[in-house]
Protein backbone atom coordinates (compact mmCIF):
# COMPACT_ATOMS: atom_id res chain seq x y z
CA UNK A 1 0.00 0.00 0.00
CA UNK A 2 1.37 3.11 -1.02
CA UNK A 3 1.19 6.98 0.64
CA UNK A 4 -1.63 7.46 -1.96
CA UNK A 5 -3.66 4.78 -1.49
CA UNK A 6 -3.15 5.70 2.76
CA UNK A 7 -4.29 9.47 2.05
CA UNK A 8 -7.43 8.04 0.49
CA UNK A 9 -8.36 5.71 3.05
CA UNK A 10 -7.87 8.09 5.51
CA UNK A 11 -10.13 10.54 3.47
CA UNK A 12 -12.75 7.33 2.86
CA UNK A 13 -12.69 6.36 7.12
CA UNK A 14 -15.88 8.72 7.48
CA UNK A 15 -17.69 7.17 4.91
CA UNK A 16 -17.08 3.93 5.82
CA UNK A 17 -18.39 3.85 9.15
CA UNK A 18 -21.09 6.01 7.62
CA UNK A 19 -21.73 2.83 4.84
CA UNK A 20 -21.64 0.33 7.92
CA UNK A 21 -24.20 1.96 9.56
CA UNK A 22 -27.10 1.73 6.38
CA UNK A 23 -29.69 -0.32 6.05
CA UNK A 24 -28.66 -3.65 4.19
CA UNK A 25 -30.72 -3.05 1.70
CA UNK A 26 -29.10 0.20 0.98
CA UNK A 27 -25.54 -1.31 1.25
CA UNK A 28 -26.29 -3.48 -1.62
CA UNK A 29 -27.32 -1.17 -3.93
CA UNK A 30 -24.37 0.99 -3.24
CA UNK A 31 -21.89 -1.64 -3.17
CA UNK A 32 -21.41 -1.98 -6.86
CA UNK A 33 -20.38 1.76 -6.72
CA UNK A 34 -17.89 1.51 -4.10
CA UNK A 35 -14.08 1.68 -5.14
CA UNK A 36 -12.10 -1.96 -4.99
CA UNK A 37 -10.32 -0.44 -2.68
CA UNK A 38 -12.70 0.50 -0.53
CA UNK A 39 -14.82 -2.27 -0.88
CA UNK A 40 -11.30 -4.63 0.70
CA UNK A 41 -11.70 -2.24 3.19
CA UNK A 42 -15.42 -2.87 4.19
CA UNK A 43 -14.35 -7.18 4.03
CA UNK A 44 -11.67 -6.71 6.29
CA UNK A 45 -14.23 -4.75 9.16
CA UNK A 46 -16.84 -7.73 7.66
CA UNK A 47 -14.01 -10.23 9.00
CA UNK A 48 -12.80 -9.23 12.15
CA UNK A 49 -16.35 -8.44 13.94
CA UNK A 50 -16.76 -12.30 15.66
CA UNK A 51 -13.60 -13.07 17.21
CA UNK A 52 -9.94 -11.35 17.13
CA UNK A 53 -8.39 -13.10 14.02
CA UNK A 54 -4.61 -12.82 13.30
CA UNK A 55 -2.90 -10.78 10.80
CA UNK A 56 -2.60 -13.85 9.28
CA UNK A 57 -6.41 -15.44 9.05
CA UNK A 58 -7.19 -12.16 7.69
CA UNK A 59 -4.65 -12.11 5.04
CA UNK A 60 -5.75 -16.04 3.91
CA UNK A 61 -9.59 -15.25 4.01
CA UNK A 62 -8.89 -11.50 2.33
CA UNK A 63 -6.52 -12.80 -0.38
CA UNK A 64 -4.04 -10.50 0.24
CA UNK A 65 -0.75 -9.02 2.68
CA UNK A 66 -0.74 -8.74 6.01
CA UNK A 67 1.31 -5.86 6.02
CA UNK A 68 -1.47 -4.42 4.04
CA UNK A 69 -4.09 -5.59 5.99
CA UNK A 70 -1.74 -4.08 9.21
CA UNK A 71 -1.78 -1.24 7.49
CA UNK A 72 -5.73 -0.82 6.79
CA UNK A 73 -6.41 -1.57 10.36
CA UNK A 74 -4.05 1.36 11.82
CA UNK A 75 -5.74 3.54 10.13
CA UNK A 76 -9.09 2.51 10.60
CA UNK A 77 -8.43 2.06 14.23
CA UNK A 78 -8.01 5.73 14.11
CA UNK A 79 -11.22 6.31 13.28
CA UNK A 80 -13.47 3.03 14.44
CA UNK A 81 -13.53 0.90 17.69
CA UNK A 82 -11.08 -1.49 16.13
CA UNK A 83 -8.73 -3.37 19.26
CA UNK A 84 -5.12 -4.39 17.52
CA UNK A 85 -2.87 -6.18 19.84
CA UNK A 86 0.09 -7.73 18.89
CA UNK A 87 -0.66 -9.64 15.20
CA UNK A 88 -4.27 -9.66 16.23
CA UNK A 89 -7.26 -7.36 15.46
CA UNK A 90 -10.52 -7.28 16.78
CA UNK A 91 -13.55 -4.77 16.27
CA UNK A 92 -16.72 -5.47 18.49
CA UNK A 93 -19.99 -3.78 17.99
CA UNK A 94 -21.86 -1.77 20.15
CA UNK A 95 -24.85 -1.15 17.49
CA UNK A 96 -27.59 -3.33 16.75
CA UNK A 97 -29.31 -3.24 13.61
CA UNK A 98 -28.16 -5.09 10.52
CA UNK A 99 -26.55 -8.80 11.89
CA UNK A 100 -23.85 -8.44 9.86
CA UNK A 101 -22.04 -11.45 8.71
CA UNK A 102 -19.13 -10.85 10.93
CA UNK A 103 -18.48 -7.19 11.49
CA UNK A 104 -19.45 -5.67 14.70
CA UNK A 105 -18.27 -1.75 16.13
CA UNK A 106 -17.98 -0.80 20.05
Amino acid sequence: MNQNQINRLIEKAEAIAYFLELDPEQQDKLWPLIPKGIRSTIMLLDAIGEQPKTYEELAVELECHETTISQKLNIMAKFMAIELENDTAYAPSKHGGRPRRVAKFE
